[in-house]
């Protein structure tokens, strides 16, 4: 996968402790699906795994097949969360196909600036624009 970041363990992305991957088309560098299921499982306090960035449903073949490895190849149930700019109805085909890697958590919405940032209750963590939601996707 190629990715901007990683953070093995991070606070401010979902209300619990959490893997935090970058994805974006700068400064990105490679890595493998299984280094990074790796670090994630050598946490005792991570619980989910975090991808935002640039745009992850932009690279959604890579994101795609790191959630299936995760999922079928360590049959590993932790909740993932991705956070894409794009609204739900652009995205739909993708949605779709992530439905069947659940647990799965999408927030949706594009930055608009001058709005009061809200408290999200699926994520437990404030969102910068009122039009900016995570639900779960099944």
């Amino acid at each position: 996968m190629r990715i901007t970041t990683i953070i093995d363990e991070d606070t401010i992305s979902y209300q619990f402790p959490s893997m935090y991957i970058g994805m974006g088309e700068q400064d990105s560098f490679a890595i493998s699906d299984d280094e990074i299921v790796t670090r994630y499982r050598c946490s005792d306090t991570t619980v989910a795994i975090v991808i935002g960035g640039d745009e992850p449903l932009d690279q959604f073949e890579e994101v795609f097949n790191f959630i299936s490895k995760l999922r079928f190849d360590y049959h590993c149930n932790s909740r993932v969360i991705i956070y894409t700019n794009y609204d739900r109805d652009e995205v739909t085909k993708q949605i779709n196909a992530l439905k069947m890697l659940d647990p799965i958590i999408v927030k949706f919405g594009r930055y608009i600036p001058g709005q009061e940032p809200h408290l999200d209750p699926v994520l437990g963590v404030k969102l910068a624009s009122d039009n900016q939601y995570a639900t779960w996707i099944s």
